[in-house]
């Protein structure tokens, strides 16, 4: 999950597999978040969100980009 600019896992340290459908085969562990992990997220989205909206339209697209990129990543 991302939450406050980083790469975390659930507080529970939680996971569950995901599928490939194609091949039922397991392809990886992600996060399962909880109401713990919603809350770090809403506290960090509303500290950022000032900073955020202040920042141009095209530079909020790069940013969201390399994040796209970096999530691709962890796969």
């Amino acid at each position: 999950m991302w939450i406050g600019g980083k790469w975390v896992g659930a507080e529970s340290g939680k996971t569950y597999p995901v599928f490939n459908p194609a091949t039922e085969e397991e392809i990886a562990q992600v996060p399962l978040g909880d109401k713990t992990d919603v809350d770090k997220a809403v506290v960090a989205a509303r500290a950022a969100f000032p900073l955020w909206s202040e920042k141009p339209q095209a530079e909020r697209s790069q940013i969201a980009m390399k994040n796209r990129s970096s999530a691709k990543g962890k796969r």
